[in-house]
């Protein structure tokens, strides 16, 4: 072999080697970068809606329950469930399952549960806590929200969602 053949494998060797270093140097600040900003996304503040059971009679008298569409301050709807449970007392329940994302749906009575239909989970319609779980996956209770007032006169409730 030549030593021109051998000083051009050495600087072959050696660009491929510093191109590989800037290459490894610039996607490493890329990279340094994205793990220091705060991906966690922080859950909606909480606010207070009003909801006017007057259009909903089945609530007029204990042991009623529907599921009701809320419309929140910022225009965006919200599915729940709400449960009269004596004349002042009601709960409120999301109807979305947090196990798979799949909406609940309705007990054919008040002494019934909530039945997620992806896999038969059941819940309690008063509290939304998990009461069958034929599954071996954790599921997460529903969420149930705090009401805050119910007004008699006005037939509203205030719900903290």
């Amino acid at each position: 072999m030549s030593d021109n053949s051998l000083e051009r494998r050495d600087f072959i060797k050696k660009a491929g080697a510093v191109f590989s270093f800037g290459l490894f140097a610039s996607s490493f600040g890329a990279v340094m970068n994205s793990c220091e900003k705060d991906e966690v996304v922080d859950p909606p503040e909480p606010e207070t809606v009003e909801i006017d059971l007057n259009p909903y009679p089945v609530l007029a008298n204990p042991g009623g329950f529907s599921m009701v569409k809320v419309t929140k301050k910022d225009g965006s709807k919200v599915d729940v469930i709400i449960n009269r449970i004596d004349q002042t007392t009601f709960s409120v329940i999301d109807t979305i399952c947090r196990h798979m994302g799949c909406t609940v749906t309705l007990p054919s009575s008040s002494a019934n549960d909530i039945i997620c239909l992806c896999h038969n989970v059941q819940f309690n319609l008063k509290s939304g806590e998990v009461t069958v779980k034929p599954i071996p996956d954790a599921v997460p209770n529903l969420t149930k929200y705090k009401v805050f007032e119910y007004v008699a006169a006005s037939n509203v409730l205030k719900v903290i969602l």
